[in-house]
């Protein structure tokens, strides 16, 4: 089965980058969700300012080409025969053209836009006077999209997707919008581009025949410094504009891209992984956050689905749902290490909330106490009370209802824990053989310890928490000093769980 997948909190701290020493076990759950939802922001505010450096050129561009001063390159040959080829080397043109600075560096512009979409009457002197006025890299961005926008627009629109993997967001056509918003969100379509034939072998199929469609959802709400990606592609269709043909690839596929000085435009992605997402985290190996670590694409679905979930709400079945997949064994590989100790934690503290709600003497006392409304305690008080957790009930208040069925998930004799030096050497036992189980079954079998064995560490995690905090706290101390030598000697050994 393959590795789990990372998040960006979880390459950080390996790195030594992002720490949650002295954080209690909720805390640092908390602090590894802020950290993935910070270092994603930071990740696409580095996009949104090599896309917006494209957009602001762009504009300058079409502004200072749209003079009607400037000629067309097809009349440009006129106004340069005022000047010669040493001229131009020696930087004399400048002052023997008829046009201000301005409308000489818009020329140069026009003429290197005209050959980049493969225009063939452009001379050899036309080329010398742009390219001495600015290179063909430098003058792109001001009339159509650079690899940097291309690669900005592409990953902004992955992360704004709610578990979208690369694959649809690769599909996505240039009519791509489907349907009117609703409820702050607009449907993204997504046009698989082969299909299965005969054998299973995939066979490239045309747009518009052959295809499985798809949608997912982008928010449509943005703001000037955080454009929402629905903005982002209007951007990307406005810059790739003037490299479209009218029928074609091109005019279907959303993304698409030119090398500059390369009349050839490309549709194919493979460059993105291998090429352009290199290239960009190599621009900000420098950035305090995510500079230098060793991010691959990959990590930005699993850091979304790690961001979108807080320490108590790790549902792998509403994962599975958003994330469109078939097993939770592959919703699972998309949550790191970090996310599904998340989840423990999660369970462990709502294992104490329906103790503490079920051994209160008073509801309404209590929920004043804590802070918690009365409604919520007393669902809490009858979870506790439907899942094994009678023995804490000190004085019931609030009775059950007849007509449901509250028989206890628990048998009698795990309902109930008397502190002896015997039972506490049980648990710590127990304790031992559940973490041990976590480890070893983390990547082998994700499954089954998520659906069996977390619930059982959550318990016994519980009881020993609350146990450190009573007066029993000295008695569990020594029987973990005695499982130590106990285990050293051979006269104990750790359960088999399986």
């Amino acid at each position: 089965m393959a590795k789990p997948s990372k998040c960006l909190a979880t390459v950080a701290f390996e790195a030594g980058r992002f720490s949650i020493a002295g954080l209690s076990a909720t805390a640092s759950v908390q602090a590894f969700v802020d950290f993935n939802k910070r270092a994603l922001e930071e990740i696409r505010g580095c996009l949104w300012l090599e896309l917006k450096a494209n957009n602001d050129l762009f504009d300058v561009g079409q502004e200072l080409m749209s003079d009607p001063a400037i000629p067309e390159v097809e009349e440009a040959e006129e106004l340069l025969r005022a000047i010669s080829r040493a001229d131009i080397r020696n930087g004399a043109h400048l002052k023997k053209l008829t046009l201000s600075e301005r409308q000489v560096f818009g020329l140069a512009l026009k003429i290197l836009r005209y050959r980049a979409r493969g225009g063939k009457f452009t001379s050899t002197k036309q080329m010398h006077f742009a390219r001495s006025i600015i290179d063909h890299s430098k003058a792109q961005p001001y009339f159509e999209a650079t690899t940097k926008a291309f690669n900005a627009a592409y990953h902004i629109v992955l992360i704004d997707a709610p578990g979208a993997n690369c694959q649809p967001i690769d599909d996505i056509p240039f009519d791509c919008f489907s349907g009117k918003t609703k409820r702050g969100k607009q449907a993204i379509r997504s046009v698989r581009l082969q299909k299965n034939r005969k054998g299973g072998e995939a066979v490239p199929g045309k747009l518009k025949e052959d295809t499985t469609e798809t949608q997912f959802y982008v928010e449509t709400k943005g703001t000037s410094e955080r454009p929402s990606g629905i903005v982002v592609i209007e951007i990307w269709k406005k810059l790739s504009e003037g490299m479209r043909e009218k029928s074609g690839p091109t005019s279907e596929r959303l993304w698409l891209w030119r090398v500059a000085g390369n009349p050839n435009v490309e549709t194919a992605l493979v460059s993105m992984s291998s090429d352009r997402w290199p290239a960009f985290t190599q621009r900000h190996v420098s950035n305090p956050i995510f500079g230098g670590l060793p991010l691959t694409r990959q990590m930005i679905r699993t850091t979304v689905r790690n961001a979108r979930s807080d320490a108590r709400d790790l549902d792998f079945v509403v994962e599975m749902a958003r994330m469109g997949h078939a097993v939770p064994r592959t919703s699972f590989e998309y949550l790191s290490e970090g996310a599904v100790r998340a989840s423990l934690a999660s369970k462990i503290r709502e294992f104490l909330d329906v103790w503490e709600a079920t051994s209160v003497l008073n509801i309404e006392d209590a929920a004043v106490r804590l802070g918690v409304p009365s409604g919520d305690l007393f669902r809490r008080a009858q979870l506790g009370l439907e899942n094994g957790l009678s023995f804490a009930a000190v004085n019931l208040t609030e009775p059950l209802d007849a007509e449901e069925d509250h028989s206890s998930l628990l048998s009698p004799g795990a309902q109930v824990l008397r502190v002896t030096l015997a039972s506490l050497l049980r648990l710590e036992l127990a304790r031992r053989a559940l973490r041990q189980q976590f480890s070893e079954m983390l990547n082998a079998n994700p499954l089954r310890l998520i659906r069996t064995w977390i619930p059982w560490l959550a318990i016994v995690e519980g009881f020993c928490e609350k146990l450190e905090q009573t007066r029993f706290r000295l008695q569990l101390k020594r029987a973990r000093v005695t499982v130590d030598e106990k285990l050293q000697s051979g006269e104990m050994r750790i359960p088999l769980l399986w």
